[in-house]
């Protein structure tokens, strides 16, 4: 867990502590820069390093700090684990079609292929009843 204290724990901070309890994840996050994350940003942004770790599995990725947090704090576990991709997003076409991207589109291929890796990437750490229970936390 990161440094957080029982006193400032939200309802779903309390969420995300207990997925990584039951799971028995760490989460490492490291501040990494000051910079633009997303393709097509207009604003940078604090990026973290974070590694998600259970046993001698890791899935490690770069998290891009929300705007209004950007330089006031680190992001929560809860921040981290509701980022992430806990479906299977399907075919390329099925992606396109389900968030309204042109499937002629290098940039949605792009997009579609960081989705489908980090998905693949959890399913190495989480069993599919695991993944549900991380879809869960709102």
């Amino acid at each position: 867990m990161t440094k957080q204290t029982k006193s400032n724990l939200s309802e779903f901070d309390i969420q995300a502590m207990n997925f990584l309890a039951v799971t028995g994840t760490i989460i490492e996050i490291k501040y990494f820069d000051y910079n633009y994350h997303f393709e097509g940003d207009k604003d940078k942004r604090d990026i973290y390093n974070v590694a998600l770790k259970r046993g001698n599995r890791e899935y490690a990725f770069k998290f891009g700090q929300s705007l209004a947090n950007t330089h006031k704090k680190e992001p929560s576990d809860y921040d981290i684990l509701t980022c992430l991709t806990t479906y299977d997003p399907g075919t390329f076409d099925e992606f396109c079609w389900n968030y309204g991207y042109n499937d002629d589109s290098i940039k949605a291929l792009k997009v579609y292929n960081n989705v489908a890796d980090e998905f693949k990437s959890l399913c190495t750490l989480y069993t599919d009843a695991e993944l549900s229970m991380l879809g869960e936390i709102l």
